[in-house]
């Protein structure tokens, strides 16, 4: 079993921040500020097939893609959650022995990606996508506790998470 909390970049410039705040501005929105990090969670579970090999699996929840934004006439302060979640399979090379090992991951996460706009006349939510695509990445596990970067490509991009976690054997 192996459970951790990290934190996602949505690999947003502040290029992009700036433009998507400027796009909603120029909309009519007096001003607008985009968080570009999300709290992400994972839960998986796992078995070794050898010393040097394991495959591994579950949920993971990459964390919200947070916009506030603020309108003048009518006065409304609105916020738009972006969040992705699903589950992954992978399998794990690992290179070392069971105090310390290094290991590098690949395989396969089935994601949706949903929003949530909220305002003072309600809220309303809405799937913005979904699809299966790679992920790859790599750690370091010292006595269970494990530290990792990984990529997960969606729709084409990349979003870059980092975690720390502890992996419970038995």
């Amino acid at each position: 079993m192996y459970g951790s909390l990290g934190l996602t970049d949505f690999g947003l410039t502040t290029a992009d921040l700036n433009t998507i705040n400027t796009s909603l501005v120029n909309l009519g929105y007096s001003s607008s500020t985009t968080d570009n990090a999300g709290v992400s969670i994972k839960l998986h579970a796992g078995f070794d097939l050898s010393d040097f090999f394991a495959v591994e699996g579950g949920y993971t929840n990459l964390g919200d893609l947070v916009l506030y934004t603020t309108t003048t006439g009518p006065v409304e302060s609105i916020t738009i959650v972006i969040g992705i979640d699903g589950f992954e399979l992978t399998g794990l090379g690992k290179f070392g022995d069971d105090d310390m090992y290094f290991f590098a991951r690949g395989g396969f996460f089935t994601w949706t990606a949903d929003a949530l706009v909220t305002g003072t006349r309600g809220s309303s939510t809405a799937v913005l996508g979904s699809g299966t695509e790679p992920l790859f990445g790599g750690g370091v596990d010292v006595n269970g506790i494990r530290t990792e970067a990984l990529a997960y490509m969606i729709n084409g991009e990349y979003l870059y998470n980092y975690t720390i976690g502890y992996k419970y054997s038995f």
